[in-house]
């Protein structure tokens, strides 16, 4: 090991499998903080803007979201989590090689990005001329192009990062996002607000637009980072390097089917909202359509509580190169070892956060965001909402193994199964039961489809194990704690009586976990831990 190894951080070592199995618990560690510090502005962010523009508009912002985040992922091609993949898998065995990958996908990033700000210009086009369409409308157009530029920024320079396993620098970028998105989008609708007065259509193109504010911050952090390793390579001398049309066609041909994959989970997790404000615009919700839209308005409400589910992505970051790398090597036991720790810590934060959720979610939403969100109501939509989605985002682990092992087939064939029950379930229980704590069910439909198929994967395609003594303890505490909570604790909506639940269901969970052995999880036996070879 050389000496600047050896002085370096965790995330600068990693010759030995020790090493590079602290090098991922670091990184998880690091990320989740990220996303922990970055959620409290997220956290912040939902109540302050549901409070400016009413149930009615953040059905609109629900919807935006949703379909951005699908739109994103659609524009990026998979490239990015080529990039991740191939630099990982090839910067130890052969530098030049990772290069490559480097320069190749920046150059596709601006190709990408030339293509998406034309679609972009011709969509803003046909809705400018269009009659009984609304300038917001088209204001929403150029910033949804315009924001996917910008986060694809953020995404490809972090692609770049991950692919070296520096998650320290990455979660600067992650920790920036919603810190834009805060002062973002407030700042843009009450300046909507003195622009056009109280009520008009820009205040909510003012809160979507925080997103394209967070974009940039997260953007201008990324590459801040990047230029600063030694690893950098600047975007001229990118050009000038000859990918080659091999290194083109492994990144499209691998992203093409990862894209399939990333696609359709995206839209597995994000265009819920969308569906659903859609049905309402139908009149299949409610009463009629404007009981549908304040309806809907719960949904997008539950569908950012929920987002408390991405810090299981904490543990995907570091997972992908992770895997990539000791793949690329035959390092079979320590592949077990990377998957075998990103499953329990994400069975765990989904489990912590459905209890925390079955305790308080109706009080904290209600509390945070005023009582045009009536506890009895948004609780029990944002509990089986969460839950739901937490199923969908254990899968991501699952997605993020295939990618890692170049298996994207699978993932992509599981995704697409499991989006087409999601979105049959939530079409038809609009339709037919027009009750929004009975459609969010059809959401908790494609969670167990995925992580049915998930499961499945795993110990059939990818080989591997899932140890189910190491997450007995985790259900066991919240089989306890939750019908403890639902008995004894306050349920008057007030601040005390929410934090008492909220704090208490967080120590007691924590306590009965560690009681019961949560911490002292079974290995599994590195001869069982096979994987076939790509």
């Amino acid at each position: 090991m050389s000496e600047e190894k050896k002085k370096g951080n965790v995330f600068s070592r990693g010759d030995t499998d020790e090493e590079k199995k602290a090098r991922y618990s670091a990184g998880a560690f690091i990320s989740i903080m990220a996303m922990i510090v970055g959620g409290l502005f997220m956290v912040a962010w939902m109540p302050t803007v549901s409070r400016l523009l009413g149930s009615s508009g953040m059905s609109t912002v629900g919807a935006f979201t949703g379909l951005l985040m699908s739109l994103l992922t659609l524009s990026a091609i998979g490239v990015n989590n080529a990039i991740t993949t191939f630099v990982s898998h090839n910067y130890e065995i052969a530098p030049d090689e990772a290069n490559r990958y480097v320069a190749g996908g920046i150059q596709l990033f601006i190709y990408i990005s030339a293509a998406v700000l034309l679609i972009t210009g011709i969509s803003a086009a046909v809705v400018a001329f269009r009659s009984g369409i609304g300038s917001g409308n088209f204001v929403l157009t150029v910033l949804t192009g315009v924001t996917i530029v910008v986060t694809l920024i953020f995404w490809f320079v972090n692609a770049i990062l991950s692919g070296y396993n520096r998650m320290d620098l990455t979660a600067v970028a992650n920790t920036l996002n919603p810190i834009g998105m805060l002062f973002g989008s407030v700042g843009l609708v009450l300046l909507a607000r003195a622009a056009f007065g109280k009520g008009s259509e820009f205040e909510v193109v003012g809160g979507c637009a925080g997103w394209l504010v967070g974009a940039m911050f997260a953007s201008a952090g990324a590459i801040l980072v990047y230029r600063a390793q030694a690893f950098y390579i600047p975007i001229g001398v990118c050009f000038k390097e000859n990918a080659g049309k091999e290194v083109y066609k492994t990144m499209i041909t691998f992203g093409g089917v990862a894209v399939v994959a990333a696609i359709g989970h995206s839209f597995l997790t994000n265009i819920p909202p969308t569906i659903v404000t859609y049905a309402a615009n139908l009149g299949w919700i409610g009463t009629g359509v404007s009981d549908g839209l304040r309806l809907s308005g719960y949904f997008s409400v539950a569908y950012l509580f929920s987002q408390v589910m991405v810090l299981i992505m904490g543990f995907t970051q570091p997972l992908l190169p992770s895997i990539s790398e000791a793949h690329a090597q035959g390092k079979t036991e320590l592949v077990q070892h990377y998957a075998t720790v990103a499953m329990r810590g994400g069975i765990s934060l989904v489990l912590l956060a459905v209890t925390i959720y079955a305790a308080a979610a109706g009080q904290l939403i209600q509390v945070m965001n005023g009582p045009k969100f009536p506890a009895d109501q948004i609780g029990p939509v944002t509990l089986t909402y969460t839950f739901g989605q937490g199923l969908n985002m254990l899968f991501f682990v699952v997605i993020n193994i295939f990618f890692a092992i170049k298996k994207p087939a699978f993932a992509a064939f599981a995704v697409l199964v499991s989006l087409a029950v999601e979105t049959t379930a939530l079409f038809g229980l609009s339709y037919f039961t027009h009750d929004i704590s009975t459609i969010v069910f059809g959401l908790v439909a494609g969670g167990v489809t995925s992580m049915s198929l998930g499961i499945f994967g795993i110990y059939k395609v990818a080989k591997l194990k899932i140890p189910v003594l190491t997450y007995l303890p985790g259900f066991a505490a919240t089989a306890i704690t939750i019908p403890v909570l639902l008995k004894f604790f306050p349920k008057d909506v007030h601040v005390k009586s929410m934090l008492i639940s909220t704090i208490g269901g967080i120590l007691m969970w924590g306590l009965i976990f560690v009681v019961s052995g949560g911490l002292k999880s079974p290995k599994p036996p590195a001869e069982k831990a096979t994987i076939q070879s790509a």
